[in-house]
């Protein structure tokens, strides 16, 4: 498949139309899900555009911190390694005509990358380029390398697949960034040209309605299980904890979740327990700071030879102070067969 060095210059050949927000709304794009899974099940948002335009400062559409300063796209993330491994397809948000591609690059994380001059300039990875009408365009990064199905002058349609997930380019977990432009602008599909309007209650979306009634915001507890000792997180990160038993000589039992978009002050609560129904760990704690992504875990050491064989349960919760003084909380539950 042909390479297009050039791909994300494509957008600045664009001309910025000259309407009104009203009018250039009119004509905007109505967006689709462009990765084929499932919100909250086996896929998650966990970065949005950065809507804060002062230097150094980073605040998304709800004014929260579930991005990063000058992030310009929405970042759509999955599992583990070996969710990308078995294959995640990305389609296009819109009908358009394809601009240019890139395909070639490693998927490698930019911490294993020896060389990071060499993604010096095509930081996006291998990817998607598609113009939409009236100026519009989306573009697709970080996807695997030979994955690229589409090419440059070809027509696609909404939720044409256009390849798949990968890591490529300048990131360091597996996920699909897509941007939005209208001209040269970044546009944040969660709230359209209107921008942010008291953190969150926008008038003009992008996203069709599966997106947004699909998409919880908060934080994304998006990988979660149990281990025999103190989880490492780039084992977690490769999918290696993924096991439906443990061997009833495991020193200790640990639940660990792994999690974007936890602020300070959030409690955090793991609760374990036993086959017989006795409750093993019911530990709270709370989260010192604001983290893009946290692994969190608790456990119990193993008090005698054996642990008593059968089905564990853990309960992994998030719970976080509301305006109006309330809570609300977010939680995932996992079993597993000691035997």
């Amino acid at each position: 498949m042909r390479i297009v060095s050039v791909l994300f210059l494509s957008f600045c050949l664009l001309g910025f139309v000259g309407a009104t927000p009203a009018q250039a709304e009119s004509t905007a794009p109505r967006l689709v899900l462009p990765l084929d899974c499932i919100p909250n099940e086996n896929c998650w948002i966990a970065n949005y555009v950065d809507t804060d335009k002062a230097p150094k400062e980073a605040k998304d559409y709800r004014c929260g911190k579930r991005t990063y300063d000058t992030h310009k796209g929405t970042d759509f993330a999955v599992r583990d390694l070996r969710t990308m491994h078995m294959g995640m397809t990305v389609r296009a948000a819109a009908a358009g005509v394809v601009k240019g591609t890139r395909d070639g690059m490693e998927d490698i994380s930019i911490r294993d990358l020896k060389d990071q001059i060499s993604i010096k300039g095509k930081e996006c990875g291998n990817g998607v380029f598609i113009a939409h009408a009236d100026g519009w365009s989306t573009q697709y990064c970080h996807l695997k390398r030979s994955s690229i199905l589409v090419r440059s002058g070809q027509k696609v349609e909404a939720g044409e697949a256009l390849g798949q997930l990968g890591l490529s380019g300048k990131t360091e977990f597996p996920h699909l960034h897509m941007s939005l432009r209208k001209g040269k602008v970044v546009v944040d599909p969660f709230t359209g040209l209107g921008g942010n309007v008291d953190c969150g209650k926008t008038t003009s979306p992008l996203w069709d309605d599966y997106v947004l009634n699909n998409f919880t915001y908060g934080p994304a507890i998006y990988n979660a299980g149990f281990s025999g000792a103190v989880p490492k997180a780039d084992a977690v990160r490769k999918g290696l904890y993924q096991g439906e038993t443990l061997d009833k000589r495991v020193p200790a039992l640990v639940l660990w979740a792994d999690i974007f978009g936890v602020v300070a002050g959030d409690k955090v609560t793991v609760k374990i327990t036993s086959p017989d129904g006795d409750v093993l760990l019911n530990h709270t704690s709370t989260n010192p700071k604001t983290l893009a992504r946290r692994l969190a875990y608790a456990g119990k050491k193993k008090q005698r030879p054996f642990w008593p064989e059968g089905t564990y349960t853990g309960t992994f919760t998030i719970a976080r102070p509301t305006d109006d003084g309330a809570e609300q909380t977010w939680s995932v539950s996992r079993t597993i067969e000691i035997r």
